[in-house]
């Protein structure tokens, strides 16, 4: 198959060149696509692909009919893409070329990390299968049965992957952060005991006993007007952990390190405290990750005002340079440097024709906190102003923070209000532990959003934040 192409199952089926999408038309094209693709490299009988494309409504001539298919698909994928192999076809695909076999190559890379210790970088991975998930598997193909049950055991190891991420954060001390979705999977799957276990212990680490043991009681109820069974020994067990305070219970001392934001002490290593500079080895040798290219001069800059706002100064820094030549690339990298080092990041994305829409991108800064940052920390960070920012964000008034009315008529003094109180949210959150917070492609922003900006930046020349900007 040419270089450069990928099937995309795990979603509506797709083909991905170097140029773009392929379109690949008709429902009896994309199931001939489908079905090879989830069998590769193994060919599929011609008997069996007649089947799937036509069940028992089959043409006059089937055999010469499916050949008319194979060919249109080599017209759009290339001559050698579908081989001819015995009484069948196979599609001339590497592994990482299916979006469903990379996802078992890269879960399976992430249990090896999990099992030599490296349970940062298993997250890592595991995040990055699950980043594969475009939809419902297959689509709008669930019509056929074989590629029904194809989609089932898809999704199944897609709940493997997310269930094994789960363990792994919790074995890295992000218990508050996973608080969130957690939630969601027990809600969209109450009866897959995993999660449950997981949202018990996170809750149970996070100091609330009382919402874990209601966690508990759900499953439980789910099970029993379900099934009219009790949980499993291991939830059993669980929840009487949870009424003794057993100390099991509590995050590994390997994990709270790894949780932990770096020290602010002296003793600094090439401007890094020992801490982080293990903290950085650790995820340089990351199983899966992709180094960056080409910008190491760069990204060194950008080190240094890290190691400095790890040690409690505030910095600014602005990436410039024409579109596509990779300032995204370098501020994620930095970010997933400072994240490994305890740091929370909070990120915001301007847009080309969305210019007008204010505070877009500090919208998606507070947004990206509240999720990532304990909903406790939140609260308190919040504080007197957080009905000035509940005027940009959802998300803080979905924690019960109304926004002000008396200042809607007033656009100079609500915008005020609203850097005053982004000032005082960023430095109280600060102090539990490092922040870096990018706002991309600013040449996009509309003018308050760069206004609140200049303030910002102002402020926090003494608190442990990191402002990135790419222009």
């Amino acid at each position: 198959m040419g270089a450069g192409l990928t099937v995309l199952v795990m979603g509506p089926v797709e083909v991905r060149g170097p140029a773009g999408p392929i379109p690949i038309s008709g429902a009896k094209l994309q199931v001939l696509l489908a079905t090879l693709a989830l069998a590769a490299p193994h060919p599929v009988s011609d008997d069996r692909l007649i089947e799937e494309i036509w069940g028992e409504d089959q043409p006059a001539n089937p055999a010469n009919s499916l050949q008319a298919q194979v060919s249109q698909l080599r017209r759009l994928l290339g001559r050698d893409a579908v081989a001819r192999r015995g009484a069948g076809y196979a599609l001339d695909v590497t592994a990482d070329q299916v979006d469903a076999h990379l996802l078992d190559d890269i879960a399976t890379a992430a249990r090896e990390a999990a099992e030599a210790g490296d349970q940062r970088g298993a997250a890592q991975q595991l995040r990055r299968a699950l980043g594969l998930v475009r939809g419902p598997v297959l689509g709008d193909l669930l019509d056929h049965e074989r590629l029904r049950a194809a989609a089932a055991s898809i999704e199944e190891r897609v709940l493997a992957v997310q269930e094994a991420l789960g363990d792994a954060e919790l074995a890295s001390g992000r218990h508050a952060e996973i608080v969130g979705p957690l939630t969601e999977l027990v809600q969209a799957h109450p009866l897959r005991e995993r999660f449950a276990a997981q949202l018990i212990t996170a809750l149970y680490r996070c100091g609330r006993q009382v919402d874990a043991l209601q966690a508990y009681a759900g499953v439980r109820e789910a099970l029993v007007e379900e099934f009219g069974i009790d949980p499993g020994a291991e939830l059993r067990a669980l929840e009487a952990q949870v009424l003794a305070h057993d100390p099991a219970l509590a995050a590994p001392a390997s994990a709270a390190a790894m949780a932990a934001p770096a020290s602010d002490e002296p003793g600094a290593i090439d401007g890094l405290d020992a801490a982080h500079a293990a903290r950085r080895s650790a995820f340089h040798q990351a199983p899966g990750r992709l180094p960056l290219v080409g910008r190491e001069p760069q990204l060194e800059v950008l080190r240094t005002d890290l190691a400095d706002v790890l040690q409690g100064r505030g910095r600014v820094a602005v990436l410039v340079g024409e579109p596509g030549i990779g300032k995204t690339r370098l501020a994620e990298e930095l970010a997933d440097e400072a994240e490994w080092a305890g740091a929370s990041i909070g990120w915001g994305r301007s847009h080309d024709g969305q210019g007008d829409v204010a505070f877009r991108a500090w919208s998606q800064v507070v947004a990206t906190l509240v999720e990532r940052v304990p909903e406790p920390l939140v609260l308190d960070a919040l504080g007197h102003g957080g009905a000035d920012i509940a005027r940009i964000s959802p998300e803080v008034r979905d924690l019960g923070l109304d926004a002000p009315g008396a200042v809607a008529s007033d656009p100079d003094l609500a915008q005020s209000r609203l850097a005053d109180a982004l000032v005082a949210f960023l430095r109280a959150l600060a102090q539990s532990r490092p922040l870096v917070i990018v706002l991309d492609d600013i040449q996009w922003a509309d003018p308050a959003s760069l206004r609140v900006l200049a303030v910002v930046a102002r402020e926090i020349a003494d608190a442990r934040v990191l402002m990135l900007a790419t222009y």
